[in-house]
């Protein structure tokens, strides 16, 4: 009786053993599957950022060529008012000068 009991639970034991093993070939299967996933994903999060990138440095640019634009006027007219000033000041320092010019 000791040798079929004995029989039996090898039965049992070998079926659980297959059971264990097709579970491990599932989990394979799935972590290959997860590997695929992930390789997939980084290659489009690598476009994206790569994308995103360009787009920054093309904002960038044009931002800096506005700035620049902005600065060049307002230097231009900086200067045109100071030089206004000063021949303003110029004048009026001179202004006996202008008078007798004029009468």
């Amino acid at each position: 009786m000791e040798q079929v009991s004995t029989a039996s639970r090898v039965a049992v034991l070998e079926t659980r053993v297959d059971g264990i093993r097709e579970d491990i070939h599932e989990l394979k299967t799935d972590i290959k599957e997860v590997n695929v996933n992930v390789d997939s994903n980084k290659v489009e999060l690598k476009e994206q950022l790569e994308k995103m990138y360009n787009a920054s440095c093309d904002q960038h640019a044009a931002l800096a060529k506005e700035i620049k634009e902005i600065k060049e006027f307002k230097n231009k007219w900086v200067y045109m008012t100071l030089g206004g000033i000063a021949v303003f000041g110029w004048i009026s320092g001179h202004w006996d000068k202008f008078n007798l010019l004029f009468k």
